[in-house]
């Protein structure tokens, strides 16, 4: 699971928000959240980080964490192959 999977899973699950309600709210199909919350997709876009952030009302704190967690999902690593 990616950070924002978990901090998905999480924040939720401490709202006491189910996952079908979330993506009505959200108007995304409960398929793309259950994906994200998997690791199946992701990371999510900024647009749609923003979104959530503000259907859950979240505080300016957790917005920030939520954020990172996004992006810490995103980030991939470069591996650099040296040919003789």
């Amino acid at each position: 699971m990616s950070p924002f999977s978990r901090y998905l899973v999480d924040l939720r699950r401490r709202l006491g928000v189910r996952q079908g309600e979330l993506a009505e709210i959200l108007h995304f199909d409960q398929s793309y959240l259950s994906a994200l919350e998997t690791g199946q997709k992701g990371p999510p876009t900024p647009e749609f980080v923003e979104r959530l952030a503000k259907a859950l009302e979240l505080p300016e704190e957790e917005q920030r964490v939520l954020f990172a967690a996004a992006e810490a999902s995103g980030v991939k690593q470069r591996i650099e192959v040296l040919v003789n």
